[in-house]
């Protein structure tokens, strides 16, 4: 196994990292070599009923919810290799409802890597890890009566800033046994917010890796998770994704826990007030003297004018499309028509030559992330959808 030879003065760097600083490659041989990077899973145990809208309710939160009716009263447990710290840094066995609550008990879920390679100078690569989470619900009355397993995750760099965890396990009703595959992405992975860090007992993590749900309905109940869902709540519904590689030193500190800092309130870039009234007039300063004229330059040659071209036919109106959803800076645009196909293809959302966004087009459903430094507001006008190898779409958002 390569571990990235990062210096201690590293701590905090934002990636993208140097080229020397590219890899982390884990390979088959030897096998415990492969323990030490692990995919931390980090989310808050808490569902606040009382807290404003779309704040202090996750996904573990809910499963663990003690109260009856509204509560799914139910654990989490880990298998085949994952495992469980609690707030406090320690192993556990499980968390349920009597673990500790609030928005700043945080539980993390390890799972060791088994192989492949993540390129962070391309942001490209896989990297596949094993062990299972257990969300499980007791049937009714005692609880709301499902079984979700995250098993073997996979994640996926795109080689454009963002990436997607795939895994495999179960889904839905305790008594169906329903399963579900690999096939489609369980998450998008925000990296805009990442960092990179080292530990004093060098431990190196790239943390705060952001999830939102990718795909409606393969995994988690569609009416409360649609697609992009996640940061539209804080904490993040389904907590934050972190890699770490383990340090050589032994580490007698309690083991430092991942997640992401919440973002500030304000919007960075915030849009100007109303202006107030006009205050009273003040005293009228004392004239100043008049200065001389100075001599006139000399005149310029006039140039020949040149003759215009004919304008040349108006081109054809863009494909129409409407935003379905606004999440944070991720928005979802339904088109009139699919015109790649049902496949799903990354692709860049240009205007004036300048790329505005990135993400996937899937059939007629457009899903983006605005690029660092622009405002988040609504998508309206015309726009060019570029994709690898296929011809430019020109669209309309209305």
């Amino acid at each position: 196994m390569t571990a990235l030879p990062l210096p201690r003065a590293a701590r905090g760097r934002r990636m993208l990292p140097p080229a020397a600083l590219a890899a982390i490659v884990v390979t088959l041989l030897p096998a415990t070599a492969c323990a030490a990077v692990t995919l931390d899973w980090t989310t808050a145990n808490v569902f606040n009923s009382a807290a404003p809208t779309n704040t202090e309710r996750t996904w573990l939160g809910h499963v663990t919810n003690p109260t009856p009716g509204s509560g799914a009263r139910g654990s989490v447990t880990t298998s085949g290799g994952a495992t469980i710290t609690d707030p406090g840094g320690v192993a556990a066995a499980a968390v349920d409802g009597s673990s500790p609550r609030g928005v700043d008990e945080l539980f993390t879920f390890a799972y060791p890597a088994t192989g492949g390679l993540l390129d962070l100078q391309e942001r490209s690569g896989t990297m596949e890890f094993e062990g299972v989470v257990s969300f499980v619900s007791p049937d009714p009355p005692n609880g709301h009566g499902f079984t979700i397993t995250v098993e073997d995750p996979r994640i996926v760099l795109d080689g454009e800033g963002g990436g997607q965890l795939f895994a495999n396990g179960s889904t839905g009703s305790t008594s169906a046994g329903a399963t579900y595959d690999d096939s489609a992405a369980i998450w998008d992975l925000d990296f805009e917010r990442s960092t990179w860090n080292v530990y004093a007992d060098g431990t190196q993590t790239l943390s705060c890796i952001v999830p939102a749900i990718a795909t409606a309905g393969h995994v988690f109940p569609a009416g409360s998770y649609p697609a992009g869902a996640g940061p539209n709540r804080t904490p993040n519904t389904f907590g934050s994704f972190e890699l770490r590689i383990a340090g050589d030193e032994p580490n007698t500190a309690p083991r430092p826990v991942g997640g992401c800092a919440p973002e500030p309130d304000s919007d960075p870039d915030p849009e100007p007030g109303p202006q107030g009234p006009a205050g009273p007039a003040g005293p009228a300063g004392v004239a100043g003297p008049v200065g001389p004229i100075g001599p006139g330059g000399p005149k310029g040659d006039t140039g020949a004018k040149g003759d215009r071209g004919p304008r040349g036919r108006r081109g054809p109106r863009g494909l129409p499309g409407k935003v379905k959803k606004v999440a944070r800076r991720t928005q979802v645009v339904r088109l009139a028509r699919a015109p790649l196909g049902k496949r799903a293809r990354s692709v860049r959302l240009v205007r004036s030559g300048e790329a505005i966004a990135t993400g996937q087009l899937t059939g007629r459903v457009l899903r983006v992330t605005l690029r660092k430094g622009r405002k988040a507001k609504r998508l309206a006008g015309d726009y060019v959808v570029r994709a690898k190898g296929r011809a430019p779409i020109a669209i309309r958002i209305g």
